[in-house]
């Protein structure tokens, strides 16, 4: 199965709250938490045109479209898409784009973005040099001065460090293990989650050093990696890169 079908399978068979993935029981704040913690690190303005590159079935971009001018949400799903549409069909300034990320260069022109944000997608890639790839592409259609926020980025040594503290705390591990058991099989029951099989699509690994390496040797811009809000439910084991293109 191909992460584009897989996408599309995950948009069919679960309801609005769950369509892009992002599984957080009874917390149905999830996305406005998450717009909040990409919003403070970007700092939108309300003439921004911004990019939701791999936005899925619109819910964070439903946030954005409040605060700036214009939003595109690209995604190579048609199924997502037509969720986005119909999701966000108050939003008038909301454009929609069907686009496979790893089809490079994107469909845009050179400095088309204000912003780009892109959460929750590149460890979909298929190799670290695709993820190369598509930064320096990114860096060509966003605004000199712009920042491109590629957000949820999971990190092997976050994710190592996290849980070898918690085992050393075994009544907290045995405590935390059985609550995501319970949230699991509650998630399954109440929304249906669980239909599409996730270990047919792919995922790539990244740590600290991965990316730095990748990205030092790229001109023209600056990066760092920022901590999530910890509230958010992948804030233990995921960070966000930021990143500023030079004037």
């Amino acid at each position: 199965m191909s992460n584009i079908e897989f996408f599309n399978q995950l948009a069919k068979s679960t309801n609005t709250y769950l369509n892009t993935g992002r599984m957080s029981l009874f917390d149905f704040q999830v996305y406005r938490r998450t717009f909040d913690d990409i919003n403070k690190k970007i700092g939108l303005k309300s003439g921004d045109r911004v990019l939701d590159l791999g936005g899925g079935c619109g819910q964070i971009a439903s946030y954005m479209a409040r605060h700036v001018r214009e939003v595109v949400l690209a995604d190579g799903a048609k199924v997502a898409l037509a969720i986005a549409r119909k999701n966000l069909s108050r939003f008038a300034n909301v454009t929609y784009q069907l686009v496979d990320i790893t089809v490079l260069p994107l469909p845009f022109e050179n400095n088309s973005f204000d912003h780009i944000v892109c959460y929750s997608v590149v460890h979909y890639l298929r190799d670290h040099n695709e993820f190369e790839r598509l930064v320096l592409d990114l860096l060509r259609v966003v605004k000199p001065g712009g920042k491109i926020l590629i957000g949820e980025i999971p990190l092997v040594d976050k994710a190592q460090a996290y849980f070898e503290e918690r085992r050393k705390k075994p009544f907290l591990n045995f405590f935390l293990n059985a609550r995501y058991h319970v949230k699991k099989f509650l998630l399954k029951a109440m929304y249906g989650f669980g239909k599409v099989d996730e270990t047919q699509t792919t995922g790539l690994k990244y740590t600290r050093p991965v990316i730095q390496t990748i990205l030092g040797k790229i001109p023209g811009m600056r990066f760092e990696l920022l901590e999530q809000d910890k509230k958010l439910p992948f804030a233990n084991s995921r960070e966000d890169l930021l990143i500023l293109r030079a004037v």
